[in-house]
Formats: C-alpha cells, structure tokens, sequence
C-alpha cells in the first residue's frame, strides 16, 4: 500500500471524507485547524492527494500534522501501524478500510471519487482489485442506478474489466443490469482494442437472458449476432469464455429458428470442438467453462444423448487429475461472480 492512500484511507476513517476534490481539501484543512494542532493549506493537501504530476515532495511536516490528525504520536509511528496492520494482517486492513470507502462512495453516488479510487488502485495485485470490484458490485445491489452509472463510466478499464467482465452476473441482480449491458456495449475499451471480443461478450450475455427469460428480444439479438465466421482469425483468437458462449447459444438460436440441418451440423461440430478443447488445456478453470456453459445450453433443449457425452468427456478429464483435485475442480465455478453471491434460483 502506498503512503498516500494509506493516509486517505485513514483520514476517511476519522472523518467520513475521502478526499478527492478541493472541498474535500478545504474541509479537511479546516478540520485540521479547529483541532489546533497546526495549519496545513487547501493547496497542499492537493498538491499532496491530487495533483496528477507527482512532482510534489512534501515537508515532513505535512506528514506529522497529518499522522497526529489521525489520531498518532508521530510520522513514524503511523508508518510503524501502517506496515503492522497492513504488510502483516493486508487481507483483514485492507477489507475493513477500503470496504467502507467504497461502500460510502456507493451509497452516496459520489462516483467521481469512486473512479479515482479505481485508477489509484490500479497498481494492486489483481485479487485486491476483485475485492474492491465486489465490494462495488454489493454496494449497487442496494442501489438502482447501475445503469447510470455504466453509461457515464463503461468507457473505464476498472469498470469494464471487473464490474461488467470479470463480475458478470449471470443472474442480473443489479436492477437494470440489462440496459447496464447495452451502455457497456456503447462506449470503448481506451488502453486497447477490443471492440471485436466484447462485442461477443456483451451480445451472448444479452442473449443468453433473453432466452431463459422467454423474452421476444431473443430473435433480433440472433439475428444480429450469430453471423461470425468462426473460421475466421479473429473469431479463433477471442477468450474461451465468449467463444464459448457463443458456440453453446448458437445451438439456441438454430433451435428457435427451426433450422434443422444446421442445428445438426453444429451439434457435430460442437461435440469434436468440446472434446479438442478440454483434451488441449491444462487449466481446469477452463475446462469448466467449455463444461458448465456448453452443459447449460443442453439441459436448456433436453439435448440428452449430447449432455450425456459432454459429461463423459468432462469425467474423462477428472479421472485424468490427482485425486486430491477433483473435488476442488469438479465445485469451481466458471463464473466469478458465484464465490462472492451464490448463483440464482
């Protein structure tokens, strides 16, 4: 953790502001006098939190008015709890102060903070970030401007990647999770080009809730996605989750079309191309999402004859593991989103 956000996260504790604008450093200043423990500017305390140039080098001074602030003898001793309680215990330090910043930031749609908490969060381990991003995602489950939200932010790595992504939810809990999908669908991913693989993504997540939900949205959507090359470079190098998704939900979509030969012809194809895969891979997470998803599209039509050959290949494949895996393999979820909010129904 870095002294500046270990210091915000503290000044939050005592004082309810995580400071992310100048009224934030004008009321923290004033917090800071009325305690008569010295005086520290609104332009500092910028230079110090905001300022984007990170050319500004404090005065030891600043970090001690701000350390008794907080509640500590001295500078050195709130880098002496600092490294106690977060380089020793850093799960439990960091979920109690992170989580209510977070939380707070939510609740009160204060969502440019949120957005600066994010980029200044970029740095941390990747199970750190999924934190954060869950503690947001529960945050809007109390709330019902997601989709707002995602229309003025979508364009955001941290958004995109963990809250629309790496979180997506099956079951659509955040109200107007749907039209959240289709702002993520509007804006662009800024660091790279992805246009092509969240398309798929966005689209077969659209359809799959359309066609459990009976929806009459389900034939346009189709009508409109399934119509890849998928001999095509692009459509080969896509993530094995959309790629999936989009092999399995086909099969839904040749079924509602009645189009009867070429469901035969993808449920052959499906088949060798599930098998190729498993056999391929040495990941078990994305063994699981080839056997999960393609399991769910043929429980869906009563496909019986190939839910039972996708069942034995994927039972191939655990006798194939350490039997001290298999139990772990077997309850692993391929979505994320499970570990935190138990699937639905």
């Amino acid at each position: 953790m870095t002294t500046k956000i270990a210091l915000l996260e503290t000044i939050f504790l005592k004082t309810g502001i995580y400071i992310s604008n100048k009224n934030d450093c004008r009321a923290i200043s004033q917090l800071i006098q009325k305690e008569k423990i010295g005086y520290l500017s609104e332009s500092t305390l910028y230079r110090l939190f905001l300022s984007k140039t990170n050319q500004h080098r404090p005065y030891k001074n600043t970090y001690e008015l701000l350390s008794i602030f907080c509640g500590f003898k001295s500078w050195n001793d709130f880098q002496s709890f600092t490294f106690r309680t977060f380089e020793q215990h850093e799960d439990r330090f960091f979920r109690e102060s992170l989580e209510a910043v977070v939380s707070h930031f939510v609740a009160n749609a204060r969502y440019h903070s949120l957005i600066d908490l994010f980029d200044g969060i970029a740095h941390l381990r990747y199970r750190q970030q999924e934190f954060i991003a869950v503690t947001t995602f529960s945050g809007f489950l109390k709330k019902d401007d997601f989709p707002l939200f995602i229309r003025d932010f979508g364009d955001h790595p941290f958004v995109r990647h963990f809250l629309i992504e790496a979180l997506h939810d099956p079951c659509h809990r955040p109200k107007g999770y749907t039209q959240a999908l289709h702002y993520y669908l509007q804006h662009k991913n800024p660091i790279k080009d992805s246009a092509f693989q969240d398309y798929v993504f966005g689209h077969t997540v659209l359809f799959r809730h359309a066609f459990l939900e009976r929806s009459s949205d389900c034939t346009s959507i189709g009508q409109h996605l399934f119509n890849l090359d998928l001999e095509s470079p692009a459509f080969k190098e896509l993530h094995l989750f959309p790629k999936t998704r989009y092999l399995g939900y086909l099969t839904w979509h040749l079924h509602l079309t009645e189009e009867k030969e070429a469901l035969e012809e993808h449920l052959y194809y499906l088949r060798s191309w599930a098998l190729q895969t498993i056999q391929a891979t040495q990941d078990y997470s994305e063994v699981n999402i080839v056997y999960q998803t393609l399991e769910e599209v043929c429980q869906q039509l009563q496909l019986e004859e190939e839910l039972s050959y996708l069942r034995q290949v994927y039972h191939q494949y655990l006798q194939q593991q350490p039997a001290e895996d298999r139990s772990f393999i077997l309850h692993h979820h391929a979505n994320g989103i499970f570990y935190f909010f138990p699937p639905c129904g």
